[in-house]
């Protein structure tokens, strides 16, 4: 699983290398506002290899449940990122 620390803070990267990789599963925390992230990663991933990251303890998690909620995804899609997708891989 990764974020965009294994692509140094470039989303569009990370979504390319989890192409890539069909192991990969990226979550949605960051540091930065990332608006279309979700978006992008849904429709070039698939919202079945995306998870919700928090940044928990270094930011409020307000932010990146925002993200997340407010991306112009399915609801569906909303709720496997949210928990279902986490529920399936542990």
């Amino acid at each position: 699983m990764g974020n965009t620390q294994i692509a140094r803070g470039d989303w569009n990267k990370a979504i390319m290398v989890a192409e890539s990789c069909k192991n990969i599963i990226l979550d949605t925390c960051s540091s930065t506002v990332d608006m279309g992230f979700v978006e992008r990663a849904v429709e070039r991933l698939g919202a079945e290899r995306i998870v919700f990251g928090s940044d928990v303890p270094l930011f409020d998690p307000w932010c990146q449940l925002e993200k997340v909620k407010s991306a112009e995804i399915d609801e569906e899609d909303k709720r496997l990122i949210l928990g279902e997708n986490i529920a399936r891989i542990l």
